[in-house]
């Protein structure tokens, strides 16, 4: 005849179960561990998030448009690229990543509102670019 497994000990399983009701009473009720995972969740997301925010601020495009004077406006341009578009208004777009663009403007003196002298540079150049386009980089644009 096969012989079965000796039975358990009632007091062993009652300790166990002492335990587990010990465990689990108190404040460190199983609410109160889901509470603060979920915190803790909430709180490295928050984080994952804002670093990722300031880490792409140089990395987000921008475009400046301003009008310049129609017979003195000057370009000087180091390591952008220059396109001159037919338009009706006479203005200057400089457009590219914020960490690639350093832009000086100069106003006329008679009208504070046009620009006479515009330097735009690219200190990161161009020089890693596909066939040395600096188009995505640094773009004016002149209509």
């Amino acid at each position: 005849a096969a012989r079965s497994a000796p039975p358990v000990p009632r007091q062993a399983l009652g300790s166990s179960a002492e335990a587990m009701a010990h465990k689990t009473s108190g404040c460190h009720s199983g609410w109160f561990r889901r509470f603060v995972r979920l915190l803790c969740l909430m709180i490295a997301g928050s984080v994952l998030a804002l670093l990722s925010a300031v880490i792409n601020i140089p990395n987000t495009r921008t475009a400046i448009v301003k009008p310049y004077a129609l017979k003195r406006f000057q370009v000087q341009v180091h390591g952008c690229d220059v396109e001159i578009v037919p338009g009706p208004a006479a203005v200057v777009t400089v457009s590219g990543t914020r960490g690639t663009l350093d832009l000086k403007w100069f106003n006329s003196l008679t009208d504070n509102s046009e620009a006479q002298v515009l330097v735009a540079t690219n200190p990161r150049g161009c020089g890693e670019t596909y066939q040395m386009r600096c188009h995505t980089l640094c773009l004016v644009s002149i209509a």
